[in-house]
């Protein structure tokens, strides 16, 4: 059966050429297969088949998944102060990244920065004080925003946690990923796409909208 969206492009002439791209890892990896199209393509206007309630939308805000990781001093957990508990140090570094205030779009929203898990090594501990913690950040992307821009409050904040506690180590990065696709090929990269959004409505998108 012809979706309805097709038979009108057929009726259409385009001053172009119009592709249709399926897209892997779109959840877990955000941003890596799509990158590897627009390489090849090279697209003037992109739509993007999202839940919108059959609403045109023309701006989406971009995702980068962000690590932060301490670094504390291993010791059996009966004498804990010999060591340096990494989640301790994370449980510090986390309460103060609540305190940045992000940036902000008229349109899109915030530039949300949020936790979505943590994990420390040893696991299991088995009376070991942590020497390592792990937290991931989820943070939505704005127009113009790079990724220098992005870390550069974060590590700001952390330069200054780490002058104030001699003992804290502490880094942020972007996490980079590895998926293995239903072909067997493996893509890796880190998980980041960009925001997008449009000043003006398109002829393309007009195409869609009209009676």
């Amino acid at each position: 059966m012809r979706h309805p969206i097709t038979q009108r492009i057929r009726e259409k002439d385009f001053a172009g050429e119009i592709y249709v791209a399926g897209v892997v890892h779109e959840e877990c990896f955000e941003g890596v297969a799509a990158r590897e199209i627009s390489k090849n393509v090279r697209p003037d206007y992109v739509v993007i088949g999202e839940a919108s309630q059959l609403n045109l939308k023309i701006g989406q805000r971009g995702r980068a998944e962000i690590v932060i990781a301490t670094f504390g001093k291993p010791y059996h957990s009966a004498n804990p102060e010999k060591g340096i508990n990494a989640v301790y140090k994370m449980a510090k570094v986390i309460g103060a990244i609540r305190t940045l205030v992000p940036t902000h779009h008229p349109v899109l929203g915030d530039g949300i920065l949020e936790l979505t898990d943590i994990k420390s090594a040893p696991y299991p501990g088995a009376s070991v004080v942590p020497e390592y913690c792990r937290a991931t950040y989820d943070r939505r992307l704005l127009v113009g925003e790079t990724k220098e821009s992005v870390l550069e409050p974060i590590n700001g904040l952390l330069e200054k946690l780490m002058a104030e506690d001699p003992e804290l180590k502490v880094k942020a990065s972007y996490a980079v990923g590895r998926e293995r696709c239903h072909t067997g090929n493996e893509i890796e990269g880190s998980a980041s796409s960009r925001a997008g959004y449009m000043t003006r409505m398109t002829t393309l998108f007009r195409l869609f909208i009209q009676s």
